[in-house]
């Protein structure tokens, strides 16, 4: 059996284990820091077939993944509500993932995506995060 010396070791972690851990953390925070912030609009024509009497286009927003929990930024949230008003949808659509794992704030949260304004409603499904917890709290809210 042999004994790893002190130096072995370090020479071995800067190698090896250091980078990983530069990498995982830098991952970690731009997702966590900068991703979070980042909305994207994107634009999609699809041809609706619902003869003369039905709508000819229907516009529709679809938010998921807030993941609201960790960081709680109440006046973001209320900034995407806002442009997502501007956008003037008729339906609004809620796909889930509201929170990653505590619903402790989540009350707040509904508050804000209250402001929601579409001519046909806005609705909304619990994601895996929400189904895993809390699920009946964040339906409540």
């Amino acid at each position: 059996m042999s004994v790893e010396t002190r130096r072995g070791f370090l020479k071995r972690f800067k190698n090896i284990y250091a980078p990983l851990l530069v990498s995982t953390g830098g991952s970690y925070g731009y997702g966590s820091v900068i991703e979070r912030h980042r909305i994207s609009v994107e634009r999609h024509e699809v041809k609706l077939g619902l003869g003369q009497r039905g709508p000819q286009r229907l516009r529709v927003v679809s938010l998921s993944d807030f993941h609201f929990d960790p960081l709680c930024e109440e006046d973001f949230m209320a900034y995407v509500v806002q442009r997502t008003n501007e956008l003037k949808p008729d339906l609004i659509l809620l796909t889930g993932d509201y929170i990653t794992d505590s619903a402790k704030r989540v009350d707040g949260l509904a508050k804000v995506l209250g402001g929601f304004k579409a001519g046909s409603g806005a609705f909304g499904c619990l994601g895996n995060h929400d189904t895993w917890h809390y699920g009946g709290q964040i339906i409540r809210s």
